[in-house]
């Protein structure tokens, strides 16, 4: 099944550019989680994994001009 921006916060070759402030949430939960301290985690499950019920409400979660940006700044970087 074909989402669109579906392999957030990762990248998509010659689509769009990986979230980095995403991906940095993502790290910081597991690795705290892995410490030990699962709140961090448990927060970005909550607001990223669960908190969306669709695909479209992850997206407006998440911002639909950021994934825009990550799509220009992906055409931007092949110029």
């Amino acid at each position: 099944m074909e989402a669109p921006y579906g392999a957030h916060p990762g990248g998509s070759h010659n689509f769009y550019r990986l979230d980095t402030e995403r991906l940095r949430l993502f790290v910081e939960g597991a690795k705290a989680y892995l410490a030990g301290d699962t709140h961090l985690w448990t927060d970005y499950v909550a607001r990223f994994i669960d908190g969306p019920a669709t695909h479209g409400e992850y997206c407006e979660m998440v911002g639909m001009s950021n994934m825009f940006k990550l799509s220009l700044e992906r055409l931007d970087e092949e110029s």
